[in-house]
Formats: structure tokens, C-alpha cells, sequence
């Protein structure tokens, strides 16, 4: 059976982004993708793991090793197991492996990723709408991902007016009006009239 091929989100997750952020990185790029849904064809592959600074091979199954990161950002087991729970990467310190997904978070935590070089520019965190926290991450500024915008307030048009209640009169009257225009037809209101007063008041 053939391996499924990646969508933009999974690419994005790799690369510790949110799917937003991999979709303008690529098409800038000039990669035909417009959704983070959207599957990575085998063709652009390479070429989308080259411009979010992946690997060109799928990750390792052994790199989602704690022990294989420790080894790499050159602390302790223990220790890496203690950044990572307190960060909420590892949900028990006991566990052996990474989650999917959150690889690229681990290694943001013990060191070993930084940004995108294409998300490190002046011109990038102007495109983001976003300027450094005052954070630095390898000497760099950090670059917040794209927020949400927030919904819109629409506006009232036309002049604002006060509730206005029918009253009985005007029910009445509008009651007798449509017993004359059904009168002509099919299904008349017979009898017409009102049964109780009371009921109307």
C-alpha cells in the first residue's frame, strides 16, 4: 500500500508553523497550493520541504525518541523529559515518544529548530502584520504566527426606532381586511369575526 501523500497542514505541523504561514511561504515560493488542506503533490514535494526548511526525506520514526533528542540538543535524558513535560509536549514524563505533530515543537524547546529563514526577514513580519515580541530565538527575532481577525462589527443602517406594537384595533382591522380579499376565494374565513374579546385584549 502507498504512503499517503502530505497536505500543507502536516508539512506545516513538521515544520512547527501554523497552516496559514506554510501556505504564504509556498505560494510565494510559486507552488500551485491555495488551502492548508490541501495535498502536496509528489512532484512539489521536495521543493515544499526545501522552502520550510525540512528535511528532503520524510523524518525518521527513531527522531520521536526522547532519548534520540536529548542526544542531539547534547542534555541529559532526564532533563529533556523535564522541558518537554513542563511545556506540555509530554503529557508523562515516562513516555518514550514524541507525538505526531508536535515534533517540530520539541525540538523548538530543546534548541535544535529555528525559524524559516524566509520568516526571519523585515519584509516577512511586515507581510505578517506582526513585529517581534522582544524575543530573540538563535540571535533572531521572534516572529509571532498571523492572529485571527476579529469578527466584524457591523453597522446600523438607517435611523434606529423604537419597538412598535400592533394594538388591538389594529389586529381587528387587519383581520376584517383579509376576510374581505379571501371572501372571492376557494377557502374563506367563515365565520368571520372575532369568537372572544377577551382573547384579543
Amino acid at each position: 500500500m502507498s504512503r499517503r501523500l502530505p497536505t500543507v497542514d502536516d508539512l506545516a505541523a513538521e515544520a512547527n508553523l501554523d497552516g496559514e504561514t506554510a501556505v504564504a511561504l509556498l505560494r510565494d515560493a510559486g507552488l500551485p497550493v491555495a488551502r492548508s488542506d490541501q495535498t502536496v503533490f509528489r512532484r512539489h514535494l521536495r521543493q515544499a520541504r526545501t522552502v520550510l526548511e525540512l528535511s528532503a526525506s520524510r523524518i525518521r520514526t527513531d527522531e520521536y525518541l526522547v532519548e534520540s533528542l536529548a542526544t542531539r540538543a547534547h542534555v541529559s535524558e532526564q532533563k529533556a523529559r523535564v522541558l518537554l513535560s513542563d511545556s506540555g509536549i509530554l503529557r508523562k514524563r515516562r513516555l518514550k515518544r514524541i507525538p505526531r505533530g508536535l515534533l517540530g515543537r520539541a525540538e523548538e524547546k530543546l534548541g535544535l529548530r529555528q525559524l524559516p529563514k524566509a520568516l526571519r526577514t523585515e519584509e516577512a513580519q511586515a507581510a505578517l502584520g506582526n513585529a517581534p515580541e522582544g524575543g530573540t530565538f538563535g540571535g533572531e527575532p521572534v516572529v509571532e504566527p498571523p492572529r485571527r481577525r476579529p469578527k466584524p462589527e457591523w453597522p446600523t443602517i438607517g435611523a434606529r426606532q423604537d419597538m412598535l406594537f400592533l394594538t388591538p384595533l389594529d389586529i381587528e382591522e387587519i383581520h376584517w381586511s383579509l376576510v374581505l380579499l379571501l371572501a372571492r376565494e376557494r377557502d374563506p374565513i367563515a365565520p368571520p369575526g372575532l369568537r372572544d374579546q377577551s382573547l384579543l385584549e
